[in-house]
């Protein structure tokens, strides 16, 4: 729960792997089944789902927020 409230939620488990087997430089979020993660000079697709275009988006929001920025109807982009 505290994942999905204050951290990546379910990216937290790339963040894991990661971890384990190199370096994570970027994670492509396209859609809640069609993310990417690029890792040790590589990018490829994971096999992950973050649920819905609305988990997608709370995350979008949150992470971005957290960083001082904002995403809305106002600034559709960041």
């Amino acid at each position: 729960l505290a994942t999905e409230l204050y951290g990546l939620g379910a990216l937290d488990l790339l963040l894991e792997e990661g971890q384990r087997v190199g370096t994570i430089t970027d994670i492509y979020v396209n859609s809640p089944c069609d993310i990417w993660m690029g890792i040790n000079g590589t990018t490829r697709t994971v096999a992950l789902s973050l649920g819905n275009e609305r988990r997608v988006r709370e995350l979008a929001e949150r992470l971005i927020c957290r960083y001082g920025g904002q995403l809305d109807a106002t600034h559709p982009a960041a």
